[in-house]
């Protein structure tokens, strides 16, 4: 701490200045497990919507974006068709 030692600057402001670091620090952490986070919470909610497998909606996806389709349709007083086959045994 050569800087503490010259007297250039009193100590007191390289207090101030090493504890903005650190929050600075602290805040790019803070932000980069937000971003992780919400990343993770993306492929869950994508993953509950489609098979694994074969990437189509699965039920629940088909139920949510039919539910959608349902009102968009009733709001633009648009008629609606649905043909759902379900090939499971």
């Amino acid at each position: 701490m050569h800087v503490i030692n010259a007297h250039i600057i009193p100590e007191h402001f390289v207090t101030a200045i090493l504890s903005s670091i650190a929050t600075m620090l602290a805040m790019i952490l803070l932000l980069a497990l937000v971003w992780r986070i919400r990343s993770m919470e993306t492929e869950i909610h994508h993953l509950s919507l489609r098979d694994e497998l074969t990437g189509v909606y699965n039920l629940r996806g088909f139920s949510l974006l039919s539910e959608q389709a349902l009102l968009l349709a009733r709001r633009s007083d648009l008629p609606l068709s649905v043909l759902f086959i379900d090939l499971t045994s």
